[in-house]
Formats: C-alpha cells, structure tokens, sequence
C-alpha cells in the first residue's frame, strides 16, 4: 500500500496534506485582498481563482477566522463540498455565508478527531496583536459580502495531524510553550518570531523537518511572483524588515543543525516521507 504524503504549501498559511486520493487542507487564501481594501468597504473572494487552485478536497481547517484564513474557504466547500471544522465565530460565519450546516463543525481545544486518513488534536495557539483586528464576538448582523474586520477571531487553534505514521504541527503561535505541544516531524512555523523563541520551541518539540509559512506579502496578487513581507517592528535600523529566508534558515541551523529546513515553491508538491527518509 502506497505510504506517501504530499505537502503542498498554497501560499499564506495555506497547507494541503495528500494520502493517495485523500486531501485535507488548512487555511486556504488565494484571493489576496489589497492593503488598501482591508480598511475600506465590502470584501468578495476571487471565485474563479479559488475553483483554479482547488478542484478537490475532504476537509478543511480553520486556524481562526481572520480574512486571510477563512474568506476562500466557503467556495472550497461550494466547488467540492467538503466539511469545514473552525471555532465558534468560523461556523456562524461559513453558515451566513450559506454553507450548509451539515458541513460545518465547531471544533474545541482537546478535541480529538479521527477523519480517515488524518487522525487530529486540537491545540491552544498564540496570535500576535493586530491593531484593527482584536479578538472577541462577531458583529452582527452578519450579511455577506463581509469587511475585513467583520472576520472577527475569537479562537485560535494548532493541530497535530498524525498521517500514515508521520507527525505534524501547524504553527502553535508567538511565545506558545504549552504542556500540550508535543514532539513532532514536521512543523509548520511563521518566519518572523525572535531567535529565542524558536531554540526554546524547537527544544520542547525537536522537528525533523520545519517548513516556514505564512512569510510572503500575501496583499499581493498570485498573478506577482512571491516575495517576502514585513517582519514585526525591529528595535533596530531599518525599524521594518522584510523577511529574509536565508538569515531565517542559518539561524535555523545555528540552532538545531540536525533539522531540514524546506523553503516552499508555493504549490509545489513535495512527497514529505522521502524527506524524512534521508534525514
């Protein structure tokens, strides 16, 4: 029997997990909402480029309900009728979306689910502040199109995904050291935290592989080659920085030298037990 897993990184915190013809994704966002439109006015996703990039799926994952984690997701399931599993404020929204509620189920830290080929724990993550974009309850009413900050957060989760053996982690979130976070093979991570957090993170759950993500300026349309956004606020001059890949990953490896650090092509497919295999 075929034991392979595909990862594919969809830009964003996007990810796609593949086992055979199973697919699970996590945080799909193709649309790319320009800067200037996250302040001003009604929101509509790009439907033709979603039904382009996403043409079949099981299920999909929700991290939390900010825009450029959620506001794809109803056409996914539109296109491919998948069930989506989010928070709270994840279900109420993907429901005035129209999404039949059938297919949406709320999820909760500790939750254990066993989806087919993907067996998931639910984990507690951390968001960094964003002026504008405060946790807590929806506005309502709650009638599409949506604006930017109508995609209110209230949870913000981290799976484990154990895949035919393999071990996953999506990004557990700034300065998160939780009991919960267990060791890993492979762990999702954003490029931007400060070096200290990621030796003590990286102690606690000992990847074999790291993938950065969520590192490009995702205001910029797919149509734009990918390049790097801005870190948060540095102490020193220039006070902004965009992401550098190549400082991150030798800091990567001043840390841990025994962890493969993957840069993703964005919608490459990479057979990620091959990876493990040679490390």
């Amino acid at each position: 029997m075929d034991q392979s897993i595909f990862l594919k990184w969809l830009g964003v915190a996007g990810i796609e997990l593949k086992v055979n013809e199973h697919v699970l994704i996590i945080d799909p966002y193709f649309t790319r909402i320009p800067f200037f439109k996250i302040w001003f006015g009604k929101l509509k996703p790009d439907s033709k480029l979603i039904f382009e990039k996403i043409k079949y799926c099981d299920i999909v994952f929700i991290t939390h309900s900010h825009i450029d984690h959620l506001m794809d997701v109803p056409d996914i399931i539109k296109y491919t009728g998948c069930k989506a599993y989010g928070s709270s404020n994840t279900c109420k929204l993907l429901s005035a979306c129209g999404v039949p509620q059938e297919l949406i189920f709320e999820i909760k830290v500790g939750d254990i689910l066993n989806l087919g080929k993907f067996k998931l724990v639910i984990l507690q993550a951390n968001h960094r502040y964003i002026p504008g974009f405060s946790e807590g309850p929806l506005k309502y009413p709650l009638q599409p199109p949506f604006n930017a900050r109508q995609y209110r957060m209230d949870t913000y989760f981290a799976f484990n995904i154990l895949v035919n053996g393999v071990k996953f982690m999506t990004d557990p979130g700034i300065n998160n050291l939780a009991r919960n976070l267990k060791k890993t093979d492979v762990l999702f991570i954003s490029a931007s935290y400060i070096k200290e957090y990621y030796k003590l993170l990286l102690n606690k759950i000992h990847p074999k592989v790291l993938v950065p993500i969520h590192w490009d300026n995702f205001f910029s349309p797919l149509s734009k080659p990918v390049k790097p956004y801005f870190k948060t606020s540095s102490k020193t001059f220039p006070f902004l920085k965009r992401i550098d890949l190549n400082e991150f990953m030798k800091m990567i490896k001043k840390i841990d030298p025994k962890v493969e650090v993957i840069v993703p092509e964005i919608f490459h497919s990479y057979n990620i037990r091959e990876i493990i295999k040679f490390i």
